[in-house]
């Protein structure tokens, strides 16, 4: 008598089927966990996916805005080019924020900044200031950088966590197969066979939540770093057009006032005759 097995695909539906109903009520709910936190990590990783990707185009868009520009403060004072989407927009608004209460406190004013031509003498800011702008700069990087690596938390608990659930309904299951075989009293492999097939199946639901959230983890990871090292990028640039612009030429020095010796001699005595 030949036994005829199903095709591969229809085999690979029916034996879970099988599996979920020959498990206890434990294995059944494991499964059904699992099963949910799949759909669950699915929808986070596409969701990343897809606002990593629009951060990448928003970021193209307004660098090309930004390098048009012989001065940081133009792409502010005419915002027709940027981008509330973008990471380095998001630092650029800040950074250019913290430029322009600088330069207003020397009197500068927009209209001032928006005539200025390159090779024109600009104000000057001291390494204090040039200083607390970097530091505004760097931390709405921080911040961003907290922005792209939103909801990875969620893909890497759902990594950690389905295998250790679906081994757990394996060990049960297992455990209460054994114990069926016990009671009944009987060793025939046949007896205990499904209920292992059952508990077999959270562990394979495990593993399958598991491995492609691994996967698609390292390439969202790998992503992300990419946009990091971009914000670096821009914050050095931004704040090296600033020193360009506005930082005192190498080899000089701000003029210092300084007071004349209150105990000096008078010249009253200089031209008189001897």
């Amino acid at each position: 008598m030949s036994c005829h097995l199903p095709p591969m695909p229809a085999l690979a539906l029916i034996m879970p089927v099988r599996a979920f109903l020959q498990s206890d009520i434990v294995g059944q709910v494991v499964s059904l966990l699992l099963l949910g936190l799949s759909f669950y990590t699915v929808f986070v990783i596409a969701s990343k996916w897809k606002s990593l990707g629009g951060f990448k185009s928003y970021n193209i868009e307004f660098l090309k805005n930004y390098e048009k520009h012989p001065h940081p403060a133009y792409l502010f004072l005419d915002p027709r080019g940027l981008l509330s989407g973008s990471p380095i927009g998001a630092v650029y608004m800040e950074g250019i924020k913290a430029l322009l209460s600088h330069l207003h406190s020397h009197g500068v004013t927009d209209g001032n900044l928006r005539a200025w031509k390159p090779g024109e003498t600009c104000p000057v800011l001291d390494d204090a200031e040039v200083d607390a702008i970097r530091g505004v700069c760097e931390r709405a990087a921080a911040q961003q950088q907290l922005v792209l690596e939103s909801q990875m938390s969620r893909i890497s608990t759902a990594i950690a966590t389905a295998p250790s659930l679906g081994l757990f309904g394996t060990v049960w299951g297992v455990m209460g197969a054994f114990m069926s075989m016990t009671a009944g009293g009987s060793s025939m492999i046949s007896n205990v066979a499904p209920g292992i097939a059952g508990a077999l199946l959270t562990t394979v639901a495990g593993l399958a939540v598991a491995i492609p959230s691994t996967i698609f983890y390292n390439i969202l990871a790998g992503i992300i770093r990419r946009h990091v090292v971009a914000l670096e990028n821009f914050e050095d640039s931004f704040i090296g057009d600033i020193i360009r612009i506005h930082a005192l030429p190498p080899g000089t020095s701000a003029p210092v006032p300084v007071a004349a010796p209150a105990d000096s001699p008078s010249d009253d005595t200089a031209g008189d005759p001897a």
